[in-house]
């Protein structure tokens, strides 16, 4: 009889347990999918550990064994610790090789710190402005990613909370040697992707100045990377698109635009390597690694080629991200 007794009470706690716990330790040890759109997504084996919604999206912090801390919003993935430097050297460095001597930089979005922090690294910068919407953001990476956040705490950062178009727009007086937007692609971003907001981009872009623009994935979203192009191309003189090799994103192969109206960044010649890279060193970013960004595939060079034959278009409209198959930049004409 007692050992029956003994059972039940057993069997009742193992039974709690079970209940109780294990639901929490399952969702805790969990997948995360990184959707690409074109039905070959990118799967995490990780543990949620922390979880926010702000005012502007949903903020989440995942822990993986390999990648270590992972940065999502709206379950997309910003940043791991793991690979980071990859992306942040080549946002930064690139076109800061053209401009060695500049002074003034400005970053749009960059709530991370991890653009701040590789920008910070040129001997001649000044003052780096940061313009992000989503102080939440800040608040987490000071958080979950200081190495990178510490860059906020620079006496040569100003950091604004504040809606980047509109802070643009408003920025009558203010010229940058280097524009960085460093942003999402969705929800709170969308004025990100107006026409406006890229016309007053280049009215507040010093002479000589580089603008960079993060896209998304070269071979699998091509159709975005054309349009954004052809965008940028009604806007500024040259522009010009660069890869990375970005393992945690979509497709691994990522790609920006750099825009100027002065300089043509396919000018490979025009850089002082030795004014580019002097006291830097680097896990990614190098002269070589530098040129090498700017030799495309064909299939991109054809592609992108094709779009800057076109004829121009100067009808002012909104353009918008779609990260479908066959999506892209969507033209939204006004009436």
């Amino acid at each position: 009889m007692m050992w029956r007794t003994c059972w039940a009470l057993l069997s009742g706690l193992i039974g709690g347990f079970i209940l109780g716990y294990l639901p929490h330790y399952l969702e805790s040890r969990q997948r995360f999918v990184e959707p690409s759109g074109v039905g070959a997504d990118l799967v995490f084996r990780v543990q949620r550990i922390f979880s926010l919604q702000s005012k502007f999206q949903k903020i989440d912090v995942l822990r993986s064994d390999f990648f270590g801390h992972i940065l999502t919003i709206d379950d997309d993935l910003m940043l791991t610790e793991r690979d980071e430097f990859i992306y942040h050297e080549m946002i930064a460095h690139v076109p800061a090789a053209y401009v060695p001597n500049a002074r003034d930089a400005l970053i749009i979005g960059g709530g991370d710190g991890g653009t701040a922090k590789q920008l910070l690294r040129r001997p001649s910068l000044v003052n780096l402005t940061v313009v992000e919407l989503d102080e939440e953001v800040v608040h987490v990476c000071r958080r979950f990613f200081p190495r990178l956040a510490s860059s906020f705490d620079d006496p040569r950062v100003t950091l604004l909370f504040a809606d980047g178009a509109s802070w643009v727009s408003s920025a009558e007086s203010r010229t940058f040697d280097l524009i960085i937007v460093d942003s999402t692609d969705f929800g709170a971003a969308q004025p990100l992707f107006e026409e406006r907001f890229h016309r007053h981009l280049r009215r507040i872009l010093a002479p000589g100045g580089m603008l960079v623009i993060n896209l998304t994935s070269l071979p699998w979203q091509l159709t975005s990377v054309q349009r954004s192009v052809a965008r940028q191309r009604q806007i500024f003189r040259h522009v010009r698109v660069f890869q990375i090799y970005q393992p945690s994103y979509t497709s691994g192969h990522y790609c920006f635009a750099i825009c100027s109206n002065d300089l043509d960044a396919q000018d490979l010649g025009a850089i002082d390597w030795a004014a580019a890279t002097r006291g830097l060193e680097m896990q990614y970013y190098s002269r070589e690694v530098h040129q090498g960004a700017f030799a495309l595939p064909e299939f991109a060079k054809k592609a992108l080629g094709r779009r800057e034959q076109r004829r121009r278009v100067r009808t002012p409209g909104v353009w918008k991200c779609g990260m479908g198959g066959t999506g892209g930049w969507e033209r939204l004409v006004k009436s």
